[in-house]
Protein backbone atom coordinates (compact mmCIF):
# COMPACT_ATOMS: atom_id res chain seq x y z
CA UNK A 1 0.00 0.00 0.00
CA UNK A 2 2.95 2.37 0.79
CA UNK A 3 4.18 1.68 -2.70
CA UNK A 4 1.47 2.35 -4.00
CA UNK A 5 0.94 5.54 -2.64
CA UNK A 6 4.46 6.98 -3.23
CA UNK A 7 3.70 6.02 -6.70
CA UNK A 8 0.73 7.97 -7.54
CA UNK A 9 2.88 10.90 -5.40
CA UNK A 10 5.55 10.48 -7.75
CA UNK A 11 3.29 10.41 -10.83
CA UNK A 12 1.39 13.34 -9.90
CA UNK A 13 3.78 15.73 -9.05
CA UNK A 14 5.29 14.75 -12.75
CA UNK A 15 1.79 15.84 -14.05
CA UNK A 16 1.36 19.12 -12.26
CA UNK A 17 5.00 20.12 -12.14
CA UNK A 18 7.56 18.75 -14.40
CA UNK A 19 10.17 20.92 -15.20
CA UNK A 20 13.74 20.47 -16.38
CA UNK A 21 15.75 18.90 -14.44
CA UNK A 22 19.17 20.98 -13.93
CA UNK A 23 21.08 19.02 -11.93
CA UNK A 24 24.23 17.04 -13.74
CA UNK A 25 26.22 16.06 -10.88
CA UNK A 26 25.38 12.84 -12.36
CA UNK A 27 26.21 13.28 -16.02
CA UNK A 28 27.50 16.54 -18.05
CA UNK A 29 27.76 17.84 -21.07
CA UNK A 30 27.75 15.54 -23.75
CA UNK A 31 27.98 17.98 -27.14
CA UNK A 32 28.16 21.38 -27.88
CA UNK A 33 27.85 22.64 -31.32
CA UNK A 34 29.07 26.62 -31.69
CA UNK A 35 28.78 27.51 -35.26
CA UNK A 36 31.12 30.06 -34.91
CA UNK A 37 33.35 28.23 -36.91
CA UNK A 38 32.20 24.89 -39.18
CA UNK A 39 29.07 22.91 -39.06
CA UNK A 40 29.78 19.87 -36.54
CA UNK A 41 29.67 16.09 -37.48
CA UNK A 42 26.21 15.87 -35.30
CA UNK A 43 24.65 18.24 -37.92
CA UNK A 44 23.22 16.26 -40.95
CA UNK A 45 22.87 19.45 -43.40
CA UNK A 46 19.87 21.09 -45.58
CA UNK A 47 19.46 18.30 -48.01
CA UNK A 48 16.72 19.82 -50.37
CA UNK A 49 17.43 20.84 -54.04
CA UNK A 50 17.47 24.22 -52.40
CA UNK A 51 19.17 25.12 -49.87
CA UNK A 52 17.62 27.15 -47.52
CA UNK A 53 19.85 26.50 -44.03
CA UNK A 54 23.30 28.31 -44.67
CA UNK A 55 26.10 28.68 -42.45
CA UNK A 56 28.24 31.88 -42.06
CA UNK A 57 28.28 35.47 -41.62
CA UNK A 58 25.14 37.82 -41.74
CA UNK A 59 24.26 41.84 -40.98
CA UNK A 60 20.78 41.26 -41.07
CA UNK A 61 20.01 43.92 -38.29
CA UNK A 62 17.41 41.66 -36.31
CA UNK A 63 20.82 39.20 -36.27
CA UNK A 64 23.09 41.70 -35.23
CA UNK A 65 23.56 44.15 -32.32
CA UNK A 66 25.12 46.76 -34.68
CA UNK A 67 25.02 47.01 -38.18
CA UNK A 68 28.78 47.32 -38.37
CA UNK A 69 28.92 43.54 -36.39
CA UNK A 70 28.49 40.62 -38.35
CA UNK A 71 26.52 38.04 -36.45
CA UNK A 72 27.61 34.38 -37.42
CA UNK A 73 25.55 31.11 -37.28
CA UNK A 74 22.95 28.85 -38.84
CA UNK A 75 20.27 30.47 -40.63
CA UNK A 76 17.67 30.51 -43.39
CA UNK A 77 20.05 32.17 -45.43
CA UNK A 78 22.78 34.58 -44.52
CA UNK A 79 21.75 37.55 -46.70
CA UNK A 80 18.45 37.78 -48.35
CA UNK A 81 14.65 37.06 -46.83
CA UNK A 82 13.01 33.82 -46.52
CA UNK A 83 11.04 32.24 -49.89
CA UNK A 84 7.84 31.69 -49.96
CA UNK A 85 6.51 27.52 -49.75
CA UNK A 86 9.60 26.85 -47.30
CA UNK A 87 9.84 23.67 -46.23
CA UNK A 88 13.37 22.98 -45.32
CA UNK A 89 15.37 21.56 -42.36
CA UNK A 90 18.57 20.30 -41.14
CA UNK A 91 18.86 17.97 -38.19
CA UNK A 92 20.94 17.18 -35.36
CA UNK A 93 22.11 13.81 -34.97
CA UNK A 94 22.49 11.83 -31.46
CA UNK A 95 24.63 8.30 -31.18
CA UNK A 96 22.21 5.28 -30.40
CA UNK A 97 24.02 5.46 -27.28
CA UNK A 98 22.32 8.69 -26.54
CA UNK A 99 22.60 10.30 -22.64
CA UNK A 100 19.61 9.81 -20.75
CA UNK A 101 17.44 12.42 -19.83
CA UNK A 102 19.15 14.91 -21.85
CA UNK A 103 18.77 18.31 -22.17
CA UNK A 104 18.67 19.92 -25.44
CA UNK A 105 19.80 23.83 -25.02
CA UNK A 106 19.49 25.74 -28.19
CA UNK A 107 20.33 29.80 -28.26
CA UNK A 108 18.77 31.07 -30.96
CA UNK A 109 16.09 34.31 -32.32
CA UNK A 110 13.80 34.68 -35.27
CA UNK A 111 11.12 36.84 -37.12
CA UNK A 112 8.52 35.86 -39.17
CA UNK A 113 5.17 36.79 -40.11
CA UNK A 114 3.31 35.73 -36.99
CA UNK A 115 0.89 33.26 -37.21
CA UNK A 116 1.67 32.51 -40.59
CA UNK A 117 5.31 31.58 -40.52
CA UNK A 118 8.08 30.02 -38.45
CA UNK A 119 10.29 27.45 -36.56
CA UNK A 120 9.47 24.14 -35.59
CA UNK A 121 11.57 21.43 -33.66
CA UNK A 122 10.72 17.68 -34.10
CA UNK A 123 12.59 14.14 -33.38
CA UNK A 124 12.21 10.67 -34.43
CA UNK A 125 13.73 7.22 -33.14
CA UNK A 126 13.27 5.31 -36.55
CA UNK A 127 15.67 6.92 -38.40
CA UNK A 128 13.60 9.37 -39.90
CA UNK A 129 10.31 7.64 -40.93
CA UNK A 130 8.60 9.49 -38.20
CA UNK A 131 8.37 13.00 -36.99
CA UNK A 132 6.80 14.67 -33.62
CA UNK A 133 6.88 17.49 -32.75
CA UNK A 134 8.64 18.10 -28.90
CA UNK A 135 5.62 20.04 -27.35
CA UNK A 136 3.16 16.55 -27.84
CA UNK A 137 4.44 14.62 -25.16
CA UNK A 138 4.19 17.25 -22.17
CA UNK A 139 1.51 15.38 -20.09
CA UNK A 140 2.60 11.61 -20.87
CA UNK A 141 5.03 9.06 -19.46
CA UNK A 142 8.06 9.36 -21.36
CA UNK A 143 7.13 13.02 -21.40
CA UNK A 144 9.37 15.82 -22.58
CA UNK A 145 9.94 18.64 -20.10
CA UNK A 146 10.18 22.53 -21.80
CA UNK A 147 11.78 25.72 -21.45
CA UNK A 148 10.75 29.11 -23.18
CA UNK A 149 9.25 26.56 -25.91
CA UNK A 150 6.61 27.41 -28.10
CA UNK A 151 3.00 26.06 -26.94
CA UNK A 152 -0.28 25.46 -28.78
CA UNK A 153 -0.90 29.01 -29.06
CA UNK A 154 1.67 29.31 -31.54
CA UNK A 155 0.26 27.73 -34.99
CA UNK A 156 1.53 28.16 -38.33
CA UNK A 157 -0.61 28.42 -41.57
CA UNK A 158 -0.62 24.91 -41.78
CA UNK A 159 -1.46 24.02 -38.03
CA UNK A 160 1.53 22.98 -36.92
CA UNK A 161 2.92 24.48 -33.74
CA UNK A 162 6.55 26.46 -33.60
CA UNK A 163 8.10 29.38 -32.79
CA UNK A 164 6.52 32.80 -35.18
CA UNK A 165 6.12 36.18 -34.84
CA UNK A 166 9.52 37.85 -33.75
CA UNK A 167 11.82 36.99 -30.35
CA UNK A 168 12.94 39.37 -28.32
CA UNK A 169 16.29 39.38 -29.18
CA UNK A 170 18.95 35.80 -28.67
CA UNK A 171 16.84 33.61 -26.59
CA UNK A 172 17.51 30.40 -24.73
CA UNK A 173 15.18 27.54 -25.31
CA UNK A 174 15.64 24.19 -23.77
CA UNK A 175 13.50 20.67 -23.79
CA UNK A 176 14.43 17.36 -21.87
CA UNK A 177 13.74 14.09 -22.64
CA UNK A 178 12.77 12.42 -19.46
CA UNK A 179 13.17 8.78 -20.23
CA UNK A 180 14.44 7.06 -17.18
CA UNK A 181 11.09 7.26 -15.48
CA UNK A 182 10.28 3.76 -14.22
CA UNK A 183 6.54 4.13 -15.91
CA UNK A 184 5.61 2.35 -19.14
CA UNK A 185 5.11 4.15 -22.35
CA UNK A 186 1.31 5.43 -22.47
CA UNK A 187 0.38 4.27 -25.81
CA UNK A 188 1.04 8.07 -27.26
CA UNK A 189 3.70 7.51 -29.16
CA UNK A 190 6.12 9.55 -26.79
CA UNK A 191 9.14 6.79 -27.10
CA UNK A 192 12.62 8.35 -27.03
CA UNK A 193 14.94 5.00 -27.02
CA UNK A 194 16.26 5.25 -30.61
CA UNK A 195 16.80 1.44 -32.49
CA UNK A 196 19.89 3.60 -34.36
CA UNK A 197 20.56 6.99 -34.10
CA UNK A 198 18.45 10.38 -32.25
CA UNK A 199 17.49 12.46 -34.41
CA UNK A 200 16.08 15.92 -33.83
CA UNK A 201 15.03 18.31 -36.54
CA UNK A 202 14.95 21.80 -36.90
CA UNK A 203 12.55 22.86 -39.90
CA UNK A 204 11.64 26.21 -41.32
CA UNK A 205 7.97 26.73 -42.92
CA UNK A 206 6.38 29.83 -45.08
CA UNK A 207 2.96 30.47 -46.83
CA UNK A 208 2.93 31.38 -50.34
CA UNK A 209 3.22 34.87 -49.48
CA UNK A 210 6.26 36.88 -49.83
CA UNK A 211 7.60 38.70 -46.70
CA UNK A 212 10.57 41.14 -46.17
CA UNK A 213 11.75 39.12 -42.66
CA UNK A 214 14.92 37.38 -41.74
CA UNK A 215 13.92 34.26 -40.94
CA UNK A 216 15.38 31.61 -38.52
CA UNK A 217 18.61 31.45 -37.32
CA UNK A 218 20.68 28.70 -34.95
CA UNK A 219 23.48 30.29 -32.76
CA UNK A 220 24.39 26.90 -30.81
CA UNK A 221 23.05 24.01 -29.33
CA UNK A 222 24.21 22.05 -26.59
CA UNK A 223 23.18 18.48 -25.18
CA UNK A 224 23.42 17.77 -21.60
CA UNK A 225 23.85 14.39 -19.65
CA UNK A 226 21.48 14.65 -16.89
CA UNK A 227 21.86 10.85 -16.08
CA UNK A 228 19.52 8.46 -14.83
CA UNK A 229 19.84 9.02 -11.05
CA UNK A 230 17.47 9.44 -8.45
CA UNK A 231 15.45 12.51 -7.78
CA UNK A 232 13.05 14.72 -9.41
CA UNK A 233 12.27 17.55 -11.39
CA UNK A 234 11.23 20.99 -9.35
CA UNK A 235 9.21 24.26 -10.39
CA UNK A 236 11.44 26.96 -12.22
CA UNK A 237 8.50 29.71 -12.01
CA UNK A 238 10.53 31.30 -9.47
CA UNK A 239 13.85 31.77 -11.31
CA UNK A 240 15.64 35.05 -10.90
CA UNK A 241 14.86 37.81 -13.72
CA UNK A 242 18.30 39.00 -14.49
CA UNK A 243 18.22 41.65 -17.03
CA UNK A 244 22.38 42.49 -17.60
CA UNK A 245 22.81 46.27 -19.22
CA UNK A 246 24.74 47.49 -21.47
CA UNK A 247 23.78 44.77 -23.23
CA UNK A 248 25.87 45.39 -25.67
CA UNK A 249 28.59 46.56 -23.78
CA UNK A 250 31.26 48.64 -25.38
CA UNK A 251 33.77 48.15 -22.12
CA UNK A 252 33.56 44.74 -21.26
CA UNK A 253 31.61 46.15 -18.21
CA UNK A 254 27.46 44.29 -16.98
CA UNK A 255 25.61 45.53 -14.63
CA UNK A 256 23.20 43.23 -12.84
CA UNK A 257 20.52 44.11 -11.21
CA UNK A 258 19.19 43.46 -7.23
CA UNK A 259 17.99 40.14 -6.35
CA UNK A 260 15.63 39.05 -3.08
CA UNK A 261 18.65 37.05 -1.06
CA UNK A 262 21.37 37.67 -3.90
CA UNK A 263 23.81 36.47 -1.06
CA UNK A 264 22.62 32.99 -1.98
CA UNK A 265 23.50 33.32 -5.34
CA UNK A 266 26.45 32.79 -7.64
CA UNK A 267 27.54 34.28 -11.26
CA UNK A 268 29.42 32.06 -13.34
CA UNK A 269 30.95 33.39 -16.91
CA UNK A 270 31.01 31.13 -19.81
CA UNK A 271 33.24 31.55 -23.31
CA UNK A 272 31.63 30.69 -26.89
CA UNK A 273 33.12 27.20 -26.53
CA UNK A 274 31.95 26.62 -22.83
CA UNK A 275 34.77 27.47 -20.84
CA UNK A 276 33.96 28.39 -17.96
CA UNK A 277 35.90 32.03 -17.34
CA UNK A 278 34.84 33.43 -13.59
CA UNK A 279 32.75 31.80 -11.00
CA UNK A 280 32.16 34.49 -8.26
CA UNK A 281 29.43 35.58 -5.87
CA UNK A 282 26.69 37.59 -7.03
CA UNK A 283 27.78 41.06 -7.54
CA UNK A 284 26.08 43.98 -9.48
CA UNK A 285 28.91 44.61 -11.70
CA UNK A 286 30.68 42.17 -13.85
CA UNK A 287 33.94 42.53 -15.31
CA UNK A 288 35.17 40.75 -18.81
CA UNK A 289 36.93 43.77 -19.86
CA UNK A 290 40.33 41.44 -20.01
CA UNK A 291 38.87 39.08 -22.37
CA UNK A 292 38.60 39.57 -26.16
CA UNK A 293 35.41 40.86 -27.62
CA UNK A 294 32.97 38.63 -27.91
CA UNK A 295 29.45 36.38 -27.24
CA UNK A 296 29.48 35.43 -23.45
CA UNK A 297 26.99 33.52 -21.40
CA UNK A 298 26.25 33.58 -17.95
CA UNK A 299 24.51 31.45 -15.36
CA UNK A 300 23.02 33.02 -12.07
CA UNK A 301 22.07 30.59 -9.52
CA UNK A 302 21.22 29.71 -6.09
CA UNK A 303 21.90 25.60 -6.45
CA UNK A 304 17.60 25.45 -6.58
CA UNK A 305 16.76 28.30 -8.82
CA UNK A 306 19.00 28.97 -12.52
CA UNK A 307 18.98 32.36 -14.90
CA UNK A 308 21.08 32.06 -17.90
CA UNK A 309 21.45 34.53 -20.87
CA UNK A 310 24.28 36.35 -23.18
CA UNK A 311 26.83 39.06 -22.47
CA UNK A 312 27.36 40.22 -25.96
CA UNK A 313 30.72 42.31 -25.65
CA UNK A 314 31.80 44.57 -28.87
Amino acid sequence: MKAAILLSAILLSFSANAQIRDDTTYGGTYATINFSKSISRFIIPDTSSIHLWQHGYTVKPIFSPADTVRSFGLMTDTLGYYPVRANNSFILKIDSASPPNMIIEVWHEYQTDSGKDGGVIEFSVDSGLTWTNVISCTNYFPMIATDNIYDTTMKLWNGEFGFTGTSKHQQLSRFQFYDCIPVKPSGTGCHFRPNDAFLIRFRFISDSLADTLSGWKIDSIKVINTGCCCGGVYSVTTAPTIKPYPNPSTDGHFHFNALDDERNYTIAVYNAIGQKLLSIPYTHLVDISHYPNGMYFYNVSNGRETDTGKLLYY
